[in-house]
């Protein structure tokens, strides 16, 4: 089996990254995504170089240019906003997402479904149209919260299918220390297992152009 990240992020699946209120996973994201050109590091794991597309549900295209710019990562982080994506679909993402992506990272994946995460129905019908688009050569990670009640991968926000549906689960919570992230992961083929990692520094804040 090949991997995005080895072992946690095996190509062709779909996989959910869940974070807790207060942390923000757009920082390590936006840092990883920035390095994808060489050989890496995500989690704690070995991460190879890979030609990837984030579509940023949770920005406007003016807060994403701005975050980008602010980062510097304009030059290196292909995306798009959630105004970007016409309609609002599986389908708009297909039409707007390179052919040449290998990593596909949608940002506020909950706003594929209205943002009604709870609804059995909508994430069942969401999750089978991402594998389809995924297929064998793109791998898709979505981004979305993360309960601090229940347990394991049931900790993502909204209905259990999610966790039910998708492959590898991250759950992302606060570090023992201010710039780090405690990452719980349930990977689809290997044992959980809990890593400490830090954080980039934060984004600044920048006004709307």
């Amino acid at each position: 089996m090949k991997y995005i990240v080895d072992p946690i992020f095996p190509e062709g699946g779909v996989h959910l990254i869940g974070a807790v209120l207060g942390v923000d996973p757009q920082r390590l994201i936006l840092s990883w995504l920035a390095q994808s050109h060489a050989d890496g590091t995500f989690l704690g794991h070995p991460s190879r170089a890979f030609r990837h597309f984030y579509v940023a549900l949770e920005e406007t295209e003016v807060s994403l240019k701005n975050k980008l710019a602010t980062g510097g990562f304009s030059e290196t982080v292909r995306a798009a906003a959630i105004d970007q994506v016409r309609p609002l679909t599986v389908e708009g993402m297909v039409k707007l997402t390179p052919s040449d992506t290998e990593l596909l990272v949608i940002g506020n994946i909950g706003a594929l479904v209205k943002n009604k995460v709870a609804s059995d129905a909508l994430v069942l019908a969401l999750l089978p149209a991402l594998r389809a688009f995924a297929g064998e050569r793109k791998t898709i990670i979505g981004i979305t919260d993360a309960s601090k009640s229940y347990g394991g991968r049931e900790r993502i926000k909204g209905t259990s299918m999610w966790a039910h549906y998708s492959d590898t689960v991250v759950i992302l919570e606060p570090g023992s220390q201010p710039d780090s992230v405690t990452a719980k992961i349930f990977p689809v083929n290997s044992k959980p297992e809990v890593v400490e990692v830090p954080l980039p520094p934060p984004l600044a804040e920048v006004p709307p152009a």
